[in-house]
């Protein structure tokens, strides 16, 4: 174990009012889905209002806002403090996958290379604390969704130059879903929970910021309740191993000059009527944290939330932005 004495702020990481971030956002690694612009626009002195925490000295709080580049179609308010001990990162963001909205400690001083720690930030959100899922329903209702975290680890990996490489291994959070799944004629399944612990990590360059955001792998545990229609009793089926989702999403800063390149990939394959998609071929409908959301074949149809979709044919990804 090596061990670096440091004393920070948020100009260690270039969390400098005006400072700019183009990130290339890729999903499995092989296709370009879209350019994501962070502008830092201030950095004021925080107490803590407006969340569970106190801090008796004001801290230092970064605001950022990230768009789609070059459309614009969509911004995001989300923010980072360092609270003298930890750099707290992606507060209140969903856009950074699979964060949530919470906060997650992503350093720790002084550094010490193999040094872990628990990463969620628990300004936000205590662990455990069960709140409404910041995207709403993410199943096939319209029922507002839950979202909790459990404890979750970050660990300095590797600090070599001005490059510092953070392991999150596991972010842990859970959710439960509340659409009904019919399995035949006479049951169905409801009240889904997912566990999910996602396995990456976040890279910075000192002075200058976020380089890379690398989700690896998710694995899935389920718990969920058999209902028989006939009888209306229920089985509770207890937690289990469900799946291991290998693929990766890749958020990797490309500066300014690389947005000028075409996108990859990006064959039209769908028609848009307001918020109805209909596939002209057989698609998959990923949300931009890589949830499977729909697949269609031809001529099939489904209806979007106001947001951001990546639609995938045998001939590539396109984006669509649902208003």
């Amino acid at each position: 174990m090596s061990m670096l004495v440091l004393v920070a702020d948020l100009s260690f990481v270039g969390y400098t009012a005006g400072n700019r971030w183009l990130y290339d956002y890729l999903f499995e690694d092989t296709l370009h889905q879209f350019y994501m612009h962070d502008t830092l626009t201030q950095v004021v002195s925080w107490d803590g209002s407006g969340s569970r925490c106190s801090f008796s000295s004001p801290v230092d709080r970064a605001v950022h806002i990230l768009n789609d580049y070059p459309a614009f179609s969509f911004a995001e308010t989300t923010y980072a403090h360092y609270d003298g001990t930890y750099l707290v990162d992606f507060v209140g963001s969903t856009v950074f996958y699979p964060f949530s909205g919470a906060g997650i400690r992503t350093l720790k001083f002084p550094l010490t290379v193999g040094e872990e720690w628990q990463a969620i930030d628990t300004c936000i959100y205590a662990l455990g604390e069960k709140v409404p899922h910041p995207k709403g329903s993410i199943d096939a209702d319209t029922i507002t969704d839950t979202l909790w975290y459990d404890t979750s680890y970050a660990s300095l990996t590797r600090y070599v130059g001005d490059t510092l490489v953070v392991s999150l291994s596991p972010i842990r959070f859970n959710t439960k879903v509340t659409d009904l799944l019919y399995l035949d004629d006479t049951t169905y399944i409801c009240c889904r929970t997912y566990y999910y612990a996602h396995f990456g990590r976040v890279e910075y360059i000192a002075n200058f910021g976020m380089s890379l955001l690398r989700i690896d792998s998710t694995v899935v545990d389920i718990s969920y309740g058999l209902i028989n229609t006939n009888t209306w009793d229920t089985t509770f089926i207890p937690r289990s191993y469900f799946e291991t989702l290998n693929s990766s999403i890749v958020i990797r800063y490309v500066g300014t000059s690389i947005a000028e390149k075409p996108s990859e990939g990006q064959v039209r394959t769908f028609t848009l009527r307001g918020r109805t998609l209909v596939a002209e071929e057989s698609m998959t409908i990923y949300g931009t944290d890589g949830r499977l959301v729909s697949r269609l074949g031809e001529r099939q149809r489904i209806r979007l939330k106001p947001g951001i979709y990546f639609v995938r044919t045998a001939g590539g990804t396109a984006r669509v932005v649902i208003r």
